[in-house]
Formats: structure tokens, sequence, C-alpha cells
């Protein structure tokens, strides 16, 4: 499940009963959720999972690999993070993530697991939806 305080329209999720890879999330009410290419029944936030950063979701969001000595590197325009490594748990990475413009570069160390999360932390510091290249082109709306 995920928490619905962390949900925003356009997130990409997993909704379980579904045989599709991912959802989008159309609509959000206190109960239910309205998902993307599902009609009829409510569905409820207990079936919503989040999707895992992986390198093949990066790439599909427009971010390119690049590598250093120490770490393995994404940018997308503006945007940059490192994974710096494994949490606690199995699966947590936890990002640097950078954004500089006109001189200012913005750094700070985040957690953050899943691709709405990655979504919701690009447009607080963008204030751009990130997007798969395929659905809306060049990775943002």
């Amino acid at each position: 499940m995920i928490n619905p305080k962390e949900l925003r329209i356009g997130n990409y999720v997993i909704y379980v009963p579904s045989e599709n890879e991912y959802s989008i999330i159309e609509e959000l009410l206190e109960d239910t959720v309205g998902i993307s290419e599902i009609s009829g029944f409510e569905k409820t936030y207990d079936d919503l999972q989040p999707i895992p950063i992986t390198e093949e979701w990066l790439g599909l969001l427009g971010f390119e690999r690049y590598e250093t000595e120490k770490s393995v590197n994404y940018k997308f325009g503006l945007f940059r993070f490192t994974f710096v490594g494994q949490g606690k748990s199995k699966g947590k990475h936890y990002l640097n993530y950078k954004l500089g413009m006109a001189g200012i570069t913005f750094n700070n160390y985040c957690e953050t697991n899943s691709i709405h999360q990655l979504q919701n932390l690009y447009y607080a510091l963008c204030g751009e939806e990130l997007v798969q290249v395929a659905d809306g082109g060049g990775g943002k709306k």
C-alpha cells in the first residue's frame, strides 16, 4: 500500500489486480482512487503498490546514465541524482540530488524508493511533471 498523502494526479503506480505494468493516478478521493485504463468498481489505496526505481524506469522517464569512479549517476536537464548506496531495508535507495540554476546548486540527500516519489520530488524542485517519454515526449510535461 502507498500512503495516500504521497500521491498526486499523474503519478505512476502498480494496481495489484491489474495485469498492466503500471497505471496512472487520475483521481484522488478520500477512500478510493481513479486510475488509468480501469473503470467501473472503486479502487482502494490498499490495491496500489509503488514502482521501484530501476535503471529501466529512469530511462523511460528520460534520464541519462553516466558513471564516475565512485558512483552511478543520472541526469535529466538540470536535475541530477546519484545512487549512493543501499539503505537499511532492501530495495531502498538514498539519492543525492542536485539542481543547478543560474550558478546556484541545491545539494541534498533524500531517501527516494519509488517512481511516484521521484515524480513528486522533481515536480517540487522543477515545477514540471515528470512523465514517461512515450506518454508525453521528452520525459516532462
